[in-house]
């Protein structure tokens, strides 16, 4: 604007019209009051269990040990807790390659201590669980699993999007071969879209969680249909970044928890195998700060939640006005050649 003539910046006013509109939205969402709503208390676990290759799947000594040590933690969580637990949470992959489905068959991947575990913490917390296993349900299953107190029942909701080459194989009924290539991929099948999760805390409220598994909470469209399917009033993530056994791709993948809960609307609390275990608020602000990566951590969190009615611009209108004004920038950027710089480029450039 500077640098054409002032007769000139008119033109401009197309460049600044969808960035008043950004500000203006975010100016409401700065000067909105959101009425102060139930707070839950939430432990989250933080077991640092070791990414697991299949051949440990059959070592006795390590999967003893894993069960054990995540069994350990959660009894340090229950005994240092500052208030009644309304919630226990442990992370995708805690245990891994077990479930406490008990199905007949050889793929069957029942555990019985897996069950004595999970039911033993829920008894000392008297509250309930959730938790990772895999379940073979029709096939094999990646599940995020609320163990009840009292009754011991369990609600289960499958993983819908899996992760190419690591929990299927693209194009393996063409090309069988390819499992050779790729033996530590998994053969998940995906779940369908399901209803929110309750459970009730220590004063009898009735609380409900969208939940997500993984790299789900990079789709922010997934997010949007989970929860006009089925309000809520918070978003869990379960996750396993272990694999990748790096600080920058964990931060990369908690970030996008950050962007799902202003999306959304709703607080965002991420639970990690390994780190990053933390929690955001509906502004993408962090409420508990980050526990230490790549070690046993335990979290404690009072978490403030938001009406299941509560509905942003982009639950109600979706991604698409957003990309609209986006296109409309480039358009302008890209299209409209600044010709009063031009001349005198091309003035210098004759001179010289």
């Amino acid at each position: 604007m500077f640098l054409k003539q002032s007769r000139e910046i008119r033109i401009y006013l197309l460049y600044l019209l969808p960035i008043f509109c950004f500000f203006s939205i975010n100016l409401y969402f700065l000067a909105e009051t959101i009425p102060q709503g139930k707070i839950t208390h939430l432990a989250l676990i933080q077991p640092n269990t070791k990414y697991a290759k299949r051949e440990v799947q059959e070592n006795q000594d390590w999967m003893t040990n894993t069960i054990q040590s995540v069994y350990d933690i959660g009894l340090e969580t229950i005994r240092y807790s500052p208030k009644p637990i309304d919630l226990l949470v442990l992370p995708e992959s805690s245990v891994p390659f077990l479930g406490t489905l008990n199905t007949n068959g050889p793929n069957s991947t029942y555990s019985q201590s897996f069950v004595d575990i999970t039911q033993n913490l829920v008894k000392l917390s008297n509250a309930p669980l959730v938790f990772n296993e895999l379940v073979w349900d029709g096939g094999s299953r990646n599940s995020l699993t609320l163990l009840q107190p009292i009754s011991f029942t369990s609600e289960r909701r499958y993983k819908q999007i899996l992760l190419p080459f690591g929990e299927y194989l693209p194009g393996e009924k063409h090309f069988p071969w390819l499992r050779t290539v790729f033996p530590e991929t998994s053969q998940h099948i995906p779940g369908n879209l399901t209803e929110a999760v309750k459970f009730q805390t220590k004063s009898g409220e009735m609380v409900t969680f969208s939940p997500l598994i993984c790299y789900e909470i990079l789709y922010p469209e997934l997010v949007r249909k989970m929860i006009k399917h089925s309000p809520s009033e918070f978003i869990l993530n379960l996750t396993n970044d272990s694999w990748f056994e790096s600080q920058t791709e964990t931060m990369q993948h908690a970030g996008a928890g950050r962007l799902r809960s202003i999306e959304q609307g709703r607080p965002v609390v991420r639970v990690a195998v390994t780190g990053l275990t933390t929690a955001y608020d509906l502004w993408g602000r962090e409420m508990m700060g980050d526990l230490q990566t790549f070690q046993k951590a335990i979290g404690y969190l009072d978490l403030p939640l938001v009406s299941k009615e509560r509905k942003t611009p982009y639950i109600q209108f979706g991604p698409s006005p957003w990309r609209i004004l986006a296109v409309f920038l480039i358009f302008f950027v890209f299209f409209r050649s600044p010709r009063h710089i031009l001349t005198n480029k091309m003035k210098n450039e004759i001179e010289i």
